[in-house]
Protein backbone atom coordinates (compact mmCIF):
# COMPACT_ATOMS: atom_id res chain seq x y z
CA UNK A 1 0.00 0.00 0.00
CA UNK A 2 1.21 3.51 -0.84
CA UNK A 3 -0.18 7.00 -1.47
CA UNK A 4 0.11 9.46 -4.35
CA UNK A 5 -0.65 13.13 -5.12
CA UNK A 6 -0.62 15.01 -8.40
CA UNK A 7 -1.64 18.60 -9.16
CA UNK A 8 -3.38 19.27 -12.47
CA UNK A 9 -4.89 22.29 -14.23
CA UNK A 10 -8.02 22.09 -16.34
CA UNK A 11 -11.80 21.99 -16.50
CA UNK A 12 -14.39 19.54 -17.82
CA UNK A 13 -13.70 15.82 -18.09
CA UNK A 14 -9.96 15.13 -17.90
CA UNK A 15 -7.75 12.05 -17.64
CA UNK A 16 -5.13 12.94 -15.05
CA UNK A 17 -1.92 10.92 -15.32
CA UNK A 18 -0.62 10.15 -11.85
CA UNK A 19 2.94 8.84 -11.76
CA UNK A 20 3.14 7.10 -8.40
CA UNK A 21 6.65 5.71 -8.26
CA UNK A 22 5.13 2.66 -6.56
CA UNK A 23 4.33 -0.86 -7.71
CA UNK A 24 1.12 -0.57 -9.76
CA UNK A 25 -0.26 -3.72 -11.41
CA UNK A 26 -3.41 -4.48 -13.41
CA UNK A 27 -4.79 -5.98 -10.18
CA UNK A 28 -4.14 -2.87 -8.07
CA UNK A 29 -7.04 -1.33 -6.16
CA UNK A 30 -7.03 2.47 -6.40
CA UNK A 31 -8.98 4.89 -4.21
CA UNK A 32 -8.80 8.56 -5.22
CA UNK A 33 -10.13 11.97 -4.26
CA UNK A 34 -9.84 15.43 -5.81
CA UNK A 35 -9.86 18.95 -4.38
CA UNK A 36 -9.09 22.49 -5.49
CA UNK A 37 -5.70 23.85 -4.45
CA UNK A 38 -4.09 27.30 -4.50
CA UNK A 39 -0.46 28.43 -4.31
CA UNK A 40 0.24 30.56 -1.22
CA UNK A 41 3.75 31.45 -2.38
CA UNK A 42 5.35 28.44 -0.70
CA UNK A 43 2.92 25.51 -0.78
CA UNK A 44 -0.13 24.18 -2.60
CA UNK A 45 -3.01 24.52 -0.12
CA UNK A 46 -6.22 22.43 -0.49
CA UNK A 47 -9.52 24.27 -0.09
CA UNK A 48 -13.21 23.84 -0.83
CA UNK A 49 -14.02 26.38 -3.50
CA UNK A 50 -17.17 26.91 -5.55
CA UNK A 51 -16.29 24.33 -8.21
CA UNK A 52 -17.55 20.76 -7.90
CA UNK A 53 -15.12 17.99 -8.80
CA UNK A 54 -16.10 14.38 -9.49
CA UNK A 55 -13.80 11.35 -9.59
CA UNK A 56 -15.17 9.17 -12.40
CA UNK A 57 -12.65 6.32 -12.95
CA UNK A 58 -9.31 5.07 -11.61
CA UNK A 59 -7.29 2.85 -13.95
CA UNK A 60 -3.87 1.24 -13.38
CA UNK A 61 -1.65 1.46 -16.49
CA UNK A 62 1.61 -0.38 -15.69
CA UNK A 63 2.13 -1.16 -19.39
CA UNK A 64 2.81 2.56 -20.03
CA UNK A 65 5.56 2.89 -17.42
CA UNK A 66 6.15 1.51 -13.92
CA UNK A 67 3.80 3.11 -11.39
CA UNK A 68 1.44 4.65 -13.98
CA UNK A 69 -2.23 5.18 -13.27
CA UNK A 70 -4.95 7.50 -14.56
CA UNK A 71 -7.78 9.15 -12.68
CA UNK A 72 -10.63 10.55 -14.78
CA UNK A 73 -12.17 13.63 -13.17
CA UNK A 74 -14.97 16.00 -14.09
CA UNK A 75 -14.14 19.57 -13.06
CA UNK A 76 -17.45 21.44 -13.10
CA UNK A 77 -16.15 24.94 -13.80
CA UNK A 78 -16.11 27.14 -16.93
CA UNK A 79 -12.39 27.89 -16.89
CA UNK A 80 -9.20 26.11 -15.83
CA UNK A 81 -8.58 25.66 -12.11
CA UNK A 82 -5.82 23.78 -10.29
CA UNK A 83 -6.83 20.57 -8.55
CA UNK A 84 -4.98 17.92 -6.57
CA UNK A 85 -5.73 14.25 -7.17
CA UNK A 86 -4.72 12.18 -4.14
CA UNK A 87 -5.10 8.54 -3.45
CA UNK A 88 -3.99 5.23 -2.12
CA UNK A 89 -3.05 2.08 -4.04
CA UNK A 90 -3.49 -1.41 -2.60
Amino acid sequence: MFTFQNNHSGHGVRDVQCPTGGPVTTNSIILASATEVFWDGQNWIPFQGSASIQVLNCVPRPEEFPGALYVRVNILWDSDIVIRVSGVVF
